[in-house]
């Protein structure tokens, strides 16, 4: 939804935004699936207890921030409120894979695995993908406003997120302690 609200708002084309938003996307995605995975292991190596958790929850929180896309008055601000989104959904994610093959016994891995990327690419491309047209249509009745359906679809996500990563640092500990 970020090409629509930039071409809403602003009225970039698609070149400026391809060119600008891939960049930020692939850049963000890149930094965080895999600096989520060396900054984890060198805390858990550092002896930080339940580190991939804590790591998960306070970059989803840094990621919050990113959802208030419907706040930002320029498209710098915009591109910046994707990339730490991106930046910080896919360290949650790739904390969330990890700590998730830490818990699960290992005739159950792959299993465990499919289901949750099933979850994520479900829930993220279906709900992620219809959601905001809904709330800028039929809740907000303002097309134009998907800035705002943005903001309303993610934030919750991410605290919904958020609150999940926190109940699991203080639900299991006798199951996760790196």
């Amino acid at each position: 939804w970020t090409p629509t609200l930039l071409a809403r708002r602003f009225g970039l084309g698609a070149g400026e935004i391809g060119t600008v938003l891939g960049t930020v996307v692939v850049l963000a995605g890149v930094l965080g699936a895999a600096g989520a995975g060396i900054v984890a292991d060198r805390l858990v190596r550092l002896g930080v207890e339940k580190a991939r958790l804590k790591l998960a929850y306070f970059t989803l929180i840094a990621g919050a921030i990113g959802t208030l896309v419907a706040a930002a008055p320029t498209t710098a601000l915009i591109f910046s409120c994707v990339g730490v989104w991106i930046l910080a959904s896919t360290s949650g994610q790739a904390a969330g894979l990890t700590i998730l093959q830490e818990m699960v016994p290992n005739e159950i891995r792959g299993l465990s695995v499919s289901i949750s990327s099933l979850v994520n690419i479900g829930l993220g491309l279906a709900l992620g993908a219809a959601l905001p047209a809904a709330v800028s249509v039929h809740i907000l009745h303002d097309p134009q406003a998907v800035g705002l359906a943005m903001t309303l679809v993610a934030l919750p996500a991410a605290i919904v997120s958020i609150l999940l990563y926190r109940r699991a640092m203080t639900g299991i500990d006798e199951v996760v302690t790196a």
